[in-house]
């Protein structure tokens, strides 16, 4: 491997795919900062407008704003990749209860950018001097893509090989029509159970070799392609857009560097100068130390904390009496998750639904009128427009979870009610909100099923209890969701 790694230094190539990546995928990150500045008091404070945050949330947000803008226009884009890291810790990779996909990737990715040369093309540093761009080691576009995507999926799939739903092939179609993870109407496609496995055991494999596709040219385009087809599907079909399109940024690393020139010709000229971008022997030393701690980093959390893995490891620690040891990994764990984001990655699989036979909405009650909280249609289907990424997370996979925790379920509430509130101007000094509960009936052993979505859709809401707000102090009379049904 290490030989390998060493090739990725000597070999220099274009470096308009960096150029574009720094675009697109800062472009991506800019609109989930707008997003978190739009939903500031709903995900930070403990109870949104009411008992407010210590930091100093929308001034420090409107700073990131200005440094993400700075790395999209290719100004000063060391240092401001190095900022950009901070507040990615400050506001992405300490909040848990709004984590969702898309959080680990901003925080590998932000700390890899620190070291990568992004502004050697379509730059205002390059706008603004009189050297040519210089090409620059194939190391900087393989290591993102390793990192970004290739641990991402090397230690889903250890988790998607224990999986049920997986391994039976239903591991698209399932959350495809799951309506507390779907955004899709009734359709034809999900109705054909060949094409459903199809895609399943496809997607299964692609995730499986995709780590051995990037390092050879002849199947990185195979690896391109394929995955900004399945990050297309993942935007239209679940609430996550960022994370698709944040995805299809870091898989521009893998296209050919050839194309991104001919497309970047056509807008502006693009000089290479015949002095390529040259690293000092110790700064490819350097890299290569963390290329290993990263590596040995996903190992700990992939060997001993994944699900289809961990428990052989704890047999083996259990048999040569290192029992304490697992406890240890445990720890390096946490600090790789808030650091670089690398943590497990069991998403969209089998313990994700088991028992998730409940949708929940809120709907107050006025003076007047009643009006249904917009997180949730009357129907049954999510609001695509605010409940995405990690209002999402929080909503569906913290509130009403598979297994409801009543005291989180209430926190939650709460949290909902008070932020629609004070957006809609409704005084919480003196008024209610109704909780109602639809319940899901699972596929049978999470197996397909013809027309599943519309049947969910028909199923009637029941009245699960209020909480009421009486001089913005909140008091609850809510049943416990899974004893309505």
């Amino acid at each position: 491997m290490l030989s390998r790694l060493h090739l990725l230094f000597t070999k220099n190539i274009s470096p308009s795919g960096l150029s574009l990546f720094r675009i697109c995928y800062n472009t991506v990150l800019l609109f989930e900062v707008f997003f978190i500045y739009e939903y500031k008091e709903f995900i930070y404070d403990p109870i949104p407008f009411i008992e407010v945050s210590d930091l100093q949330l929308g001034p420090s947000i409107l700073i990131w704003m200005g440094v993400v803008v700075s790395m999209i226009l290719g100004y000063k884009t060391r240092y401001m990749a190095m900022a950009n890291y901070v507040f990615t810790l400050i506001f992405i990779s300490s909040n848990n209860n709004f984590e969702y996909h898309m959080h680990c990737i901003y925080t590998i990715m932000n700390f890899l950018m620190i070291f990568m040369p992004l502004d050697e093309n379509l730059s205002l540093e390059r706008f603004f001097s009189d050297k040519k761009s210089r090409k620059v080691p194939v190391f900087f576009y393989s290591i993102p893509l390793f990192f970004g995507i290739g641990m991402l999926y090397f230690d889903s799939v250890f988790f998607k090989f224990k999986s049920e739903i997986w391994m039976t092939g239903m591991g698209v179609w399932l959350p495809a029509v799951i309506p507390q993870t779907t955004l899709l109407e009734p359709n034809w496609m999900l109705d054909q159970r060949w094409l459903m496995l199809i895609l399943g055991y496809y997607t299964l494999a692609f995730e499986t070799l995709f780590i051995f596709l990037i390092w050879h040219k002849w199947s990185r385009l195979y690896a391109a392609i394929s995955g900004i087809l399945l990050h297309i599907g993942i935007f239209i079909v679940f609430p996550i857009p960022l994370f698709a399109l944040g995805m299809i940024a870091i898989y521009i690393l893998a296209l050919p560097v050839g194309w991104i020139d001919k497309i970047i010709l056509k807008f502006t000229k693009l000089e290479l100068s015949d002095e390529p971008f040259k690293l000092k022997n110790i700064e490819i030393k350097s890299f290569k130390i963390l290329f290993l701690v990263l590596v040995l980093l996903q190992a700990n959390v992939t060997f001993n904390h994944n699900s289809g893995l961990s428990d052989y490891t704890t047999r083996l620690y259990n048999k040569i009496k290192l029992r304490s040891l697992k406890r240890y990994t445990a720890r390096v764990k946490n600090f790789s998750i808030r650091a670089f984001g690398i943590g497990p990655h069991g998403v969209f699989i089998d313990h994700h639904f088991e028992n998730y036979n409940h949708i929940v909405a809120v709907k107050h009650i006025g003076k007047e009128n009643e009006t249904w909280l917009p997180y949730v249609w009357e129907n049954g289907a999510l609001n695509e427009d605010i409940v995405k990424g990690p209002n999402w997370a929080y909503i569906y996979f913290r509130v009403n979870s598979p297994t409801i925790d009543q005291q989180d379920f209430e926190n939650g509430i709460m949290r909902l009610t008070a932020d629609w509130a004070a957006k809609n101007k409704i005084s919480l000094d003196d008024t209610s909100f109704e909780i109602l509960a639809k319940r899901i009936d699972l596929p049978e052993n999470f197996q397909w099923e013809k027309g599943y979505i519309e049947k969910q859709r028909k199923v009637p809401w029941k009245s699960a209890g209020q909480i009421i707000w009486k001089d913005k102090q909140a008091s609850f009379q809510i049943k416990i969701i899974e004893d309505i049904y």
